[in-house]
């Protein structure tokens, strides 16, 4: 210990701290004396200080140390800072109490929180020594401190008491969070992300119960920092400090927050970047050895330049998912709170004094604030403040000065400046409108919101915006409004309607075969395009109204012969069509009936409309809410311009979920977002124009700060448009005859047509943005039309004078055609391609058109009526029968299975779990079953093991006659290796993948793992005996390592590289990737940098078993959020690394499968599969199908995302061949013999076929034709004289596809040349 001090010392004064290896000796004996600082996590609160003291003690021992550590006595009433800057602005309050959190001035607010760690508790604010780090300064605490005042020292709740001395909640002096100086600062040392849930409750719980508060009035301000901890920990498990939980902690704080604070802003912080510590610590050898043993170990001392990387990584990842949660619209459903992200962490780095960081800003241990560093935070977070949303600086200012809530100074000038533009100034750089715009912006406290006002608070902004202008007498005649009329006009253009649209016969139960006139009810969502804000305006101030019976999707004020909307073309022939809006007025004016459209809202307000809507149709007299069909159009997005794509989808998923749980006969319309990018050009049809679109309407579109922001408004829009379609395309709403989503697409490019070379303003309202009664009437036609045009065959685009579409339909052999929805739906009444993935609709259609209607409905399967006990094997298909040989009939609802499944679940526990089981925990309730039958002498022989094992047979399964040489040189990228490059195997996965039961003859057969058979990694026979991708691997390289032998669990040596798990589901797949990564890094077999893995992961099947226990824990978020978990650890941690994931199998054919003896229906409804095999309903039927589809989509979106193509020593590879995969059928009924006992788990027969399908996925280039087993298809050859794996489904990059012709052309004899180069052109 002695020798380490000294060492440390003589470093400390003068030694050279090249390598700090003095530091590092000091930092690892210290780790071993303190248990803290062996933790994987940072010690929090007390633990925090206990072991600060204990680091400090060990220190103490040397004499040398003693005085450096001496603490000089830290005053709490510290100086004024010399270069402090001054405060003159002036804090008033409102006249009267504000209700909105957009409407609240500085000078409001009552009350003051804070929440974070130890850059929150203050530690070490007014140190001199490390022994003063262990005092949290709370006083002095950059967002809440108020020791002193504003003269002496900067904290926000010294800025807020300059002028309010009422104000209440900030802290004094020193202590812990417990003291009572803390009063409302509720931070302490330590503290991680996951934390701040307990300490939302904890301040929620002292706002309620301090007397000094009037909770349910006093406005509040509540500052949230936290992460550097979660940064700092973030190498030691980057599983637990990832961005998603960093992200989800923060998200329960502030739901907490959001629902249970009145009148709250919360500002929460970005976290600061830690990453400067590397060069911070070289201030004194003090730092680093507090830092490298206990502050940030992860940011001073990174292992080597990756690991720096990752901190970069994970710090902006922290920040860019902080945003886009606050900017998703989550808590802005409230007037009375609002959540603001200040980002002046995110660049701030203190200044350098001769190329050296000024120290001054930081305590002793060079992290943590001192005086100083509070001082310039808290200035930094007062200018965020009042900085306008957008334009919010992302570092600090030394030394600059405070900024103040813009007065009303230069207001004449910049009016008339606007007056000028207005009546005859050029517009070429609009830079009067921008002036006008930032002097409004500067007024308006809603115009400085991140995100757009909405409903009265977008009404609110406007009359602000026009009271502003109307202080110049030149502006008030423009104003002026002249008086719109309700009974407009008809449009001379307007097209007319001759289309006939009848009744059916008796009212459809199918919304596939629905006809226009069978619509009763309308309603409508979407924001002020749907409320018609300004649809008759002549003048700006008419754009405050919503003249809602002239909205094109639902308006029904005049008759289609005044205007076009789509209910006034349905009520054309149906007079008693409900739900249209009329005349002008809010949401919430009778006249809106069920038009639920809120100007400003955006794809977060959708669920709350979406709510409303239904209560509506549920509670309104005229509208039969089970008989009634309802026709329902959303339209929402141009307001969304500053949200990401994910989050728009996500909102909309959520809409139209609640419609289709909830609303039967419903067909919806879902409009795709206008190209709002096009308001750029339009704008200049009037300065006025500018002003609004710059101020309020849409600032993005209309003034673009840069090319960059101008490209990515454009992206946006395509992305809003692209992931719409994929969303109503998924088939996620098509599960239920009676509803449907059919996405409209005319908006997509639809323009205004040009007069003399500029946009037609007629089509739009005075603003240049929301639609003229023109507008409106165009948009209805568009969207009748595309209404009429079948899917994949849709306009994108109005058609300005274009004629009605009607419905015409010779060829379906009825007398009127339903209403155009999805070619799933074509499928679905017009045959279906089962075999094949990819469907051809208008062969289909031709198809259909020959033969009557009734006779392409969905086919019927046989049903067998009895069922016997039995195990059909492969080979033979012999079915062995119980001792009885008796059939046991069963009822179609299998009330028999039922009944046992029922008595086995109240007979062992673990089938009462919620969750599924996963190894140990399966086989034994496998054992339990088991038991349980065996009571019953009837079951006893059927259990009974007596038979050996199937033989295995000599004759080949399949003739593979592929040569698969290695490459000459071992190839470093993964896009040209070559299948007999490949010298290591593994997979992960379950049952499927450890084999239980591939070779069993009874059910006590499934207890085994019969791993030397499993079709993606069994070695146990030679390939002519039974195919595997080992066995074919192997065939020709005996030095092919990690496949599994024999039989046993994942510990015994049989597994090998084989870390399947049976029960296993999604959720335990990140562990088993760090498993394998373990078991191939101790290996001596295994050369793990040099060799090339083969890595096949197939996961899921359990997950949909237990979907409909927990849709929640197993929904497709989830199941893709471990998928990628675990792929991103291996992209992170393996080289040389080919992985295929292989889709989902359709396990709701147990449905059916199960039929195929009693104990196969027992063993899936008690253990294996209830949720498929046993579902309550036919919508729990529906789930299932769903979820499968989706885990299966989603993770072909994640594969294709380009996530893990950034090495090219790794790539990972989507393999489909089990999407549409189900055995073949002997007399209607499906050949058991593919399957083991259960009917869930394959037969040696199942895997063998599963092994040989996944070779052939693995070779073609396309997989479009290969998502499913085709049974006894022969082994695919690589093409040419090698084959490269096929690793996308896209062609290789020139410089691939170069060295693949490099290799091909030494090989293929020159007489074929001419025929290849015919082949390449």
């Amino acid at each position: 210990m002695k020798l380490l001090l000294i060492a440390l010392v003589a470093c400390f004064v003068g030694a050279s701290v090249a390598d700090h290896q003095h530091e590092r000796d000091a930092i690892n004996y210290l780790t071993g004396r303190i248990p803290e600082l062996r933790s994987k996590h940072s010690p929090s609160g007390s633990a925090w200080t206990s072991a600060m003291y204990k680091i400090v003690r060990e220190l103490d021992e040397s004499a040398e140390f003693r005085d450096i550590l001496a603490a000089k006595p830290e005053k709490l009433e510290a100086e004024p800072l010399a270069d402090s800057a001054p405060f003159s602005c002036q804090l008033d309050r409102s006249p009267s109490r504000p209700t909105s959190a957009h409407r609240l001035r500085p000078g409001d607010i009552d009350v003051i929180g804070a929440m974070g760690d130890s850059l929150t508790a203050a530690n070490g604010a007014l140190a001199t020594s490390i022994l003063g780090l262990l005092t949290e300064y709370r006083g002095y605490a950059w967002s809440i401190g108020g020791q002193v005042s504003l003269s002496k020292h900067t904290t926000i709740a010294n800025v807020l008491r300059h002028q309010n001395s009422n104000l209440y909640g900030h802290s004094t002096g020193s202590g812990k969070v417990s003291s009572s100086n803390s009063v409302l600062n509720v931070a302490e040392p330590g503290k991680v992300a996951s934390d701040m849930p307990g300490q939302a409750k904890e301040l929620v719980r002292r706002l309620q119960s301090d007397s000094n508060v009037n909770f349910n009035k006093d406005w509040k301000l509540i500052t949230l920092f936290i992460g550097g901890n979660d940064v700092c920990d973030y190498c030691k498990d980057k599983n637990e400090f990832s961005a998603d939980n960093y992200i989800r902690y923060i998200r329960e704080a502030l739901d907490y927050l959001h629902a249970n604070v009145p009148r709250a802003f919360v500002n929460v912080a970005e976290v600061l970047d830690v990453s400067l510590v590397k060069d911070l610590k070289d201030g004194s050898s003090i730092c680093r050895v507090l830092q490298g043993s206990f502050l940030c170990k992860c940011g001073a001392m990174p292992e080597n330049e990756a690991e720096e990387r990752e901190i970069q990584a994970i710090i902006g990842e922290y920040q860019a998912r902080l945003r886009q949660l606050v900017d998703s619209g989550r808590y802005d459903t409230r007037e009375d709170f609002t959540v603001v992200t200040q980002p002046f962490f995110r660049n701030s780095k203190p200044p350098k004094i001769n190329g050296k960081y000024d120290q001054s800003y930081f305590a002793p241990d060079c992290f943590h604030f001192s005086r100083k560093g509070h001082d310039e935070s808290a200035k930094a977070l007062w200018n965020n403040m009042i900085e306008p949303v957008g334009q919010k600086s992302t570092s600090w200012t030394p030394n600059g000065p405070f900024k103040c809530p813009t007065n009303k100074a230069n207001m004449k000038v910049l009016i008339i400046a606007i007056i000028a533009c207005f009546v005859n100034a050029s517009l070429a750089d609009h830079q009067h409108e921008r002036d006008a715009i930032n002097y409004l912006t500067g007024r308006i406290p809603e115009l400085r919101s991140k995100h757009s006002p909405s409903g009265s608070a977008w009404t609110s902004a406007m009359y602000k915006i026009v009271r502003e202008l109307d202080e110049s007498a030149e502006f008030r005649d423009i104003l002026a409004a002249k008086p719109e009329k309700l009974e407009a006009e008809p449009l001379a253009d307007s097209a007319p309607f001759s289309c006939q649209l009848d009744r059916s016969p008796s009212r459809p139960t199918s919304a596939h075969r629905l006809r226009p006139g069978d619509i009763d009810v309308i309603g409508a969502m979407g924001d002020s395009l749907t409320a018609a804000n300004g649809a008759l305006a002549t003048s700006i101030l008419g754009l405050l109204t919503e003249y809602r019976g002239y909205a094109w999707s639902i308006g029904g004020q005049v008759s289609l012969s005044q205007h076009t909307t789509l209910a006034n073309v349905l009520r054309q022939n149906n007079n008693n069509l409900y739900g249209h809006s009329t005349g002008s007025g809010s949401v919430h004016n009778r006249n809106s009936v069920l038009n639920v459209a809120v100007p400003g809202n955006v794809a977060s307000h959708m669920p709350g409309q979406a709510k409303l809507l239904v209560s509506k149709l549920q509670s309104d007299p005229n509208v039969n809410f089970n008989n009634d069909w309802k026709l329902i159009t959303l339209f929402i997005g141009g307001n969304d311009r500053e949200f990401s794509a994910d989050n728009y989808i996500k909102h909309i998923r959520e809409a139209l979920d609640y419609l289709h749980a909830n609303v039967p006969k419903a067909f919806v319309n879902v409009a795709e977002l206008l190209d709002v990018s096009l308001v750029k050009e339009l704008k200049d049809g009037s300065s006025i124009c500018n002003v609004l679109q710059g101020s309020l309407l849409c600032r993005c579109g209309a003034f673009p700060e840069n090319e960059a922001e101008e490209r990515e408004v454009q992206a946006i829009i395509g992305e809003y448009q692209s992931r719409l379609r994929q969303l109503v395309d998924s088939g996620r709403y098509d599960t239920r005859e009676d509803f449907t989503v059919v996405n409209q697409p005319f908006f997509k490019n639809s323009k205004p047509p040009r007069i003399n070379g500029k946009y037609d303003q007629s089509y739009f309202a005075p603003d240049c943005f929301h639609f003229s009664r023109k507008g409106h009437d165009e948009s209805a036609k568009a969207l009748w039309n595309n209404m009429i045009e079948p899917v994949g065959q849709k306009s994108t685009s109005w058609t300005p004078g274009g004629p009605f579409k009607c419905p015409t339909s010779p060829r379906l052999l009825i007398e009127k055609i339903f209403l155009s929805t999805t070619e799933r739906t074509v499928r679905r009444y017009l045959g279906r391609r089962r075999d094949h993935a990819v469907f051809n609709a208008s062969t289909a259609i031709s198809d259909a058109s020959k033969r009557p209607i009734d006779l392409v409905e969905q086919p019927k399967f046989q049903r067998i009526p009895t069922w016997i006990l039995r195990y059909q094997r492969s080979s033979s298909n012999e079915a062995y029968q119980s001792q009885a040989n008796q059939d046991v009939h069963l009822s179609n609802y299998h009330q028999h299975e039922r009944d046992a499944i029922n008595y086995l679940t109240s007979r062992i526990p673990e089938l009462r779990s919620k969750q599924p089981l996963a190894g140990a925990a399966w086989t034994n309730a496998l054992f339990k079953i088991v038991k349980e039958l065996d009571s019953s002498v009837q079951f006893r022989d059927v259990l009974a093991t007596n038979k050996p094992a199937e033989p295995v047979s000599a004759e080949p399964t399949s003739s593979f006659n592929c040569q698969l040489t290695r490459s000459p040189t071992k190839p470093t990228s993964a896009h040209r290796l070559r299948p007999g490059d490949i010298d290591v195997i593994a997979a992960m996965g379950d049952s499927l993948t450890a084999a239980n039961g591939a070779l069993a003859t009874s059910i006590l057969g499934l207890t085994t793992e019969y791993r030397g058979y499993a079709w993606s990694i069994g070695g146990e026979a030679s390939l002519r005996q039974h195919t595997t991708l080992a066995n074919i691997l192997k065939d020709q390289n005996s030095r092919l390592y990690g496949y599994s032998t024999g039989k046993g669990a994942i510990s015994s040596s049989a597994a090998v590289l084989n870390v399947a798990v049976p029960g296993n589901v999604a959720s335990h797949v990140p562990g088993q990737a760090r498993l394998l990564v373990e078991k191939l890094k101790s290996d001596s077999r295994v050369n793990f940098n040099n060799d090339w893995k083969l890595i096949t992961l197939l996961i899921g099947g359990n997950d949909v078993c237990a979907y409909c226990k927990d849709k929640r824990a197993f929904s497709a978020d989830n199941y893709i959020r471990y998928i990628r978990e675990a792929l991103d650890y291996l992209h992170a941690n393996v080289p040389r690394a080919f992985v295929n994931v292989a889709e989902v199998l359709d396990v709701s054919l147990v449905k059916e499968l199960k039929d195929a003896s009693a104990i196969c229906g027992v063993l899936q409804g008690s253990l294996l599969c209830k949720c498929g095999a046993f579902p309550e309903n036919e919508a729990e039927e529906r789930d299932v199908k769903t979820i499968i589809g989706e885990y299966q989509a989603r993770l072909r979106q994640l594969v294709d995302s380009g996530r893990y193509d950034t090495r090219e020593d790794f790539t990972v590879v989507t393999q489909p061949f089990l999407r549409n995969s189900k055995p073949p059928r002997i007399n209607g009924v499906y050949d058991q013999s593919y399957l083991a006992p259960d009917c869930f788990h394959f037969s040696r027969k199942g895997h063998d076929e599963t092994g040989k399908a996944l070779w052939n996925n693995m070779l073609e280039p396309d997989r479009s034709e290969g998502d499913r087993v085709e049974y006894w298809r022969p082994f695919q050859v690589p093409d040419f004289v090698e084959a490269v794996l096929c690793y996308q489904e896209e062609l290789m990059r020139p410089t691939q596809l170069m060295a693949f012709c490099d290799d091909f052309f030494s090989q293929v004899p020159i007489s074929t040349w001419n025929f290849v180069l015919v082949v390449a052109v």
